[in-house]
Parts: C-alpha cells; structure tokens; sequence
C-alpha cells in the first residue's frame, strides 16, 4: 500500500512573498502569496491554554505529512479545514531505501 493512501485531507499552502518593511528589512506577505493545494495528513502533538482575565488563548503543536513531491517552506502559511498554522521550522524530507518517501512539516497554531 502506498503511502498516498494516507493523505486524505486538502492543505492550503501560501508560499509569502517578501516586501519592503520600515527600515533595511523585508517581512512576509501571506495576503499576496502564491496557493497551491496538496492533499495530506496532519495530526496534533500538544497543546497548552493560557487564560487572562479578557480572554483564553490556545497553542497547540500539529505535524503535517505530505507527498515527497509537496513544495513547502519554513515561514509557509498552511490551512486546513478552515484552520490557519504556521510551518515552524524547515521540513524533514524521510527518506526510504527506494528515496524520498514524504515530507513530514511541524506546524504552529495560535488562536486568541
């Protein structure tokens, strides 16, 4: 059985381009970004709520798996069933005996 049989959900993935900031730098632009859709798994690791006395905030730590083939960067926006994350930190390309197996990506979600 081929691993695609376990990327069953649609992945929104913006690819930010960079514009000119206050000052010498340049900040992501997600609104004006490139969109490709992929199809694949993700999962959730953790989570933790901090609670103030105006509001509740959530965090939680998900894991996206795609095909080898799936074109994903750090800095990339990712949606999924309406949800918004955060690619945190560069993919991990798994590799099998045959080659580029998937792409597993860590990703951040942060509501509140």
């Amino acid at each position: 059985m081929s691993i695609d049989h376990f990327f069953v959900r649609d992945v929104r993935v913006t690819h930010p381009v960079l514009v000119a900031s206050y000052g010498p730098g340049v900040v992501p632009d997600h609104d004006a970004g490139t969109v490709t859709t992929v199809r694949g798994w993700l999962y959730q690791l953790s989570e933790s709520e901090q609670q103030t006395a105006t509001r509740g905030a959530e965090v939680s730590t998900h894991v996206l798996r795609l095909p080898a083939d799936a074109e994903i960067h750090f800095g990339d926006q990712v949606e999924v069933d309406g949800q918004r994350f955060m690619v945190d930190g560069p993919p991990a390309r798994v590799w099998r005996p045959g080659g580029h197996h998937h792409t597993k990506v860590s990703l951040l979600y942060t509501d509140g």
